[in-house]
């Protein structure tokens, strides 16, 4: 009976601790600080100001949702290699699971996919959904004070955050349908958006949908199903601890993995299995993500998302089913 008390007691601490690691910003470092570390200039930069270093012109929209929350989209209006007066149907840009609208651009300009698109002409605009460091607002509620902001996972994204973004990209620029393309989380959200919402696929006119998440049966990375369903399993004493956002930019895990991926070559192929930990890379498509890209790409991952959403990927790992969260 002592033994089983010692082990609840040694669990409990090690759930505390893990609550204070993926909230303190003890890292915190200064952009002037990371500059003469070496950090590449790129991953020291904002959505606007780094399509801005690449001769692109971006605008900032707030966007808020019915429930209340105020999210960040960006639009890319001005495009380098896109001479025509007139631009093609917009599109609507939805990263993936504790991304943030940096992922589309983190690769460079000439193999990042938002400018890719934009240089191909397109009104191209990019989301960022409830949360992540670009979209923590909120009409009444503080996400530094108030938990009831961090009670949302996928569903509610689908049902107000996509319907929202949707709206706004229609109502300003005057068409009637956009285009849709997401990456995981971001296709579970648009799956979501039409099964309770049907109404807004009929805004839609073409959707892709890459690495689409939903049922999470074919999931490769084991450290990423064992995270999540610990994220389920543990979700109440998570919540006591007062953890409730999790893997924050500006966070321990986010400035650590940043700090960590800038000290040598070695480190760098080290972060590119943190990078396999989220998004596991097959034997075909090894080397596909540069150092370069690796490094940048961690100062802008993670970028946040709630102690539910996290717990709700792990639901589904239990169940192999694409289901609301119980």
């Amino acid at each position: 009976e002592r033994s089983n008390t010692f082990k609840v007691l040694l669990a409990s601490l090690a759930v505390a601790a893990l609550g204070y690691v993926l909230r303190s910003p003890s890292l915190y470092l200064r952009r002037e600080t990371k500059s003469s570390l070496g950090y590449p200039k790129d991953s020291l930069l904002n959505f606007t100001e780094l399509t801005a270093e690449y001769g692109y012109v971006s605008e900032e929209h707030k966007v808020v949702t019915e429930d209340g929350y105020i999210l960040t989209m960006f639009r890319i209006a001005k495009a380098r290699n896109c001479y025509r007066a007139k631009r093609s149907p917009p599109v609507l840009l939805m990263h993936g699971l504790l991304q943030s609208s940096d992922s589309w651009i983190d690769s460079g300009p000439n193999a990042g996919l938002a400018y890719l698109i934009s240089d191909a002409c397109y009104d191209l605009w990019l989301g960022n959904v409830r949360g992540n460091y670009y979209s923590r607002g909120h009409v009444h509620l503080d996400p530094d004070k108030d938990p009831a902001y961090w009670k949302f996972y996928i569903e509610q994204i689908g049902i107000y955050d996509v319907p929202a973004m949707i709206d706004y990209v229609l109502d300003y620029t005057g068409f009637e349908k956009l285009n849709y393309i997401g990456f995981s989380q971001g296709t579970g959200t648009f799956l979501v958006m039409c099964s309770e919402r049907p109404g807004y696929c009929d805004k839609v006119k073409l959707v892709i949908t890459l690495a689409p998440a939903s049922r999470q049966m074919h999931t490769q990375s084991k450290i990423f199903r064992t995270m999540t369903q610990t994220f389920y399993r543990m979700e109440s004493v998570l919540s006591m601890t007062g953890l409730q956002e999790v893997f924050s930019k500006g966070g321990f895990s986010q400035e650590f993995v940043a700090f960590f991926c800038q000290l040598s070559g070695v480190t760098e192929r080290l972060c590119e299995k943190v990078i396999d930990v989220f998004d596991h890379v097959d034997s075909t498509h090894l080397g596909s993500i540069t150092n370069q890209t690796t490094r940048v790409l961690f100062g802008h991952f993670p970028a946040g998302t709630s102690v539910h959403n996290m717990a709700r990927y792990g639901q589904s790992m239990n169940s192999g089913r694409f289901e609301k969260f119980n």
